[in-house]
């Protein structure tokens, strides 16, 4: 059974210093911390004094990381002051951050709630009225008959300022030159080369680029052969065109 006895020790502290420890808001470890800091150093009549990180595990039960944790944290809050390797305390509790951070987080919880609660309440009706906006119908006159009748009115205006930039239907390119009504000469190397087009999946797109490419490589061959070798130049290359040089 525990007898504690002054005359086995005591500490000698000032009533204010122990209603201000009793009057904020310590964690529990730093409440440790400080009251052993206390019993090292006024218990010897010292305002500071060397203090053993181990003698803090063994008196608190405290991690030894958490120590230093926890005595940088009140050295932080200016409860705790050092003195090279000593540790004393600071007795003029007025400076003292924790009761000034404590009340203030104390005071700014119900606001901070209060902003949050009102915050999500502005979110949810915003997205409640983009729902039903996005839910409500279209106006079938907005959807449909407008944009048909603006199409319609800008064709009718193109019809009537005559408009040269309607484009004719292209004819059918033939899958041979035979389908020509005219053969021009040399057709048979022009036909070669249709049909040839016609393999690698690049045919000609009508009879009009047809009869461009004959008048082109008229143009440019010197002669029949001359003609017949640049078809055949192209078609053992793989190439969708013919290279025409000039002629000498």
């Amino acid at each position: 059974m525990a007898n504690p006895q002054v005359k086995n020790g005591y500490t000698t502290i000032a009533n204010e210093i122990i209603e201000a420890v009793a009057g904020f808001d310590f964690s529990k470890r730093e409440l440790k911390i400080l009251l052993i800091v206390i019993r090292e150093t006024y218990g010897y009549q010292r305002k500071s004094k060397e203090i053993l990180r181990e003698l803090l595990v063994k008196k608190t039960g405290i991690d030894v990381a958490h120590v230093s944790r926890t005595i940088s944290a009140l050295a932080s809050k200016n409860v705790l002051f050092r003195e090279k390797s000593e540790l004393g305390i600071n007795k003029d509790y007025e400076q003292w951050k924790l009761a000034e951070t404590a009340n203030s987080n104390r005071l700014k919880q119900p606001i901070e709630k209060e902003s949050r609660v009102v915050q999500n309440s502005q979110e949810k009706l915003a997205e409640t009225a983009n729902s039903n906006r996005l839910k409500q119908p279209i106006p079938f006159n907005n959807v449909l008959k407008k944009p048909l009748k603006k199409k319609e009115n800008n064709a009718h205006a193109r019809v009537d300022s005559g408009s040269q930039n309607l484009k004719q239907p292209r004819k059918k390119a033939p899958d041979a030159i035979d389908a020509l009504p005219d053969k021009p000469e040399g057709f048979d190397l022009i036909d070669r080369f249709v049909k040839y087009r016609k393999e690698i999946g690049k045919p000609f797109k009508s009879i009009d680029s047809i009869k461009t490419f004959h008048r082109k490589l008229g143009d440019a061959a010197r002669d029949y052969n001359h003609a017949k070798e640049l078809i055949e130049t192209s078609i053992a290359n793989g190439w969708q065109g013919v290279i025409f040089n000039k002629k000498f």
